[in-house]
């Protein structure tokens, strides 16, 4: 079974050190020296480090005498990521759900580790209102309901004669069509798209560099008094591709004839 070997990766694992080798040698090819000075350890100690990742086969010796990770070791050091999330964040996903995403991006959570936090409501809608004011080429926004006023959002984009493409995914009862239509009119034929969609669990806002989420309680409610936020491409990407995927399954119907 699986979990013969699972338990000799884990105990492989299960030691700050070797983690750390499997970290350094992921950046740059080290000799066993230069290794042990990374590690502040002795040579002898390092050696058994790193020969039990050699057994793993999670790192490897070449020719020249330098140690390198191998494929293998780069697929779990992904892998761990998931685990960075959970153990920084442990007690935010004790009373949040995440577990309504699609599977894929359930499984890819781990991609927005490298983050910061907002951790009150001021704070979020800064976040959102400073991501509308600095983007160049693109803003996307996901909530249930209308939390920054499209006034600010034309005033950022129109007024400052910007180019900016502009997508938000709301609440299929978040808007009445005639607040439908005068929003589109607020913008004056600026590029502008809104679909609708029942039963939003998270919020989001992104531009072209820079992203922030905000996942529901445990009740399904979102929670607007914290969010994720980052510029890193990683945490970017999984953000992009997780309001494509809900932008593709929207309705583009006006708000008033919304049928799920």
């Amino acid at each position: 079974m699986y979990i013969d070997g699972l338990d000799r990766l884990l105990f492989v694992l299960a030691s700050k050190d070797r983690l750390t080798i499997m970290q350094e040698l992921g950046k740059e090819r080290l000799r066993l020296t230069d290794t042990a000075k990374r590690l502040n350890a002795s040579v002898q100690e390092t050696t058994r480090h790193l020969s039990r990742l050699s057994d793993m086969k999670l790192v490897e010796r070449d020719g020249y005498g330098y140690y390198r990770i191998t494929m293998l070791g780069s697929i779990v050091m992904r892998i761990l990521q998931q685990f960075r999330l959970v153990l920084e964040d442990g007690d935010y996903f004790l009373t949040h759900d995440i577990s309504f995403l699609p599977e894929e991006y359930m499984d890819g959570i781990g991609e927005i580790a490298e983050h910061e936090h907002s951790s009150n409501l001021a704070d979020v809608l800064n976040g959102a209102e400073r991501i509308i004011e600095e983007a160049e080429e693109y803003i996307l926004l996901v909530s249930d309901q209308v939390i920054i006023k499209p006034e600010f959002i034309a005033k950022r984009t129109v007024d400052y004669k910007k180019d900016v493409e502009i997508r938000a995914i709301l609440g299929a009862e978040s808007m009445s069509s005639e607040e439908h239509r005068r929003v589109k009119g607020i913008f004056h034929g600026k590029k502008v798209s809104i679909r609708f969609m029942n039963g939003i669990k998270l919020a989001m806002a992104m531009n072209e560099k820079r992203a922030g989420v905000c996942f529901p309680y445990t009740n399904g409610r979102i929670d607007f008094t914290y969010s994720f936020k980052s510029s890193d491409r990683t945490f970017h990407r999984w953000c992009k591709d997780t309001f494509e995927f809900y932008w593709a399954r929207c309705s583009i119907k006006n708000p008033q004839s919304y049928t799920n």
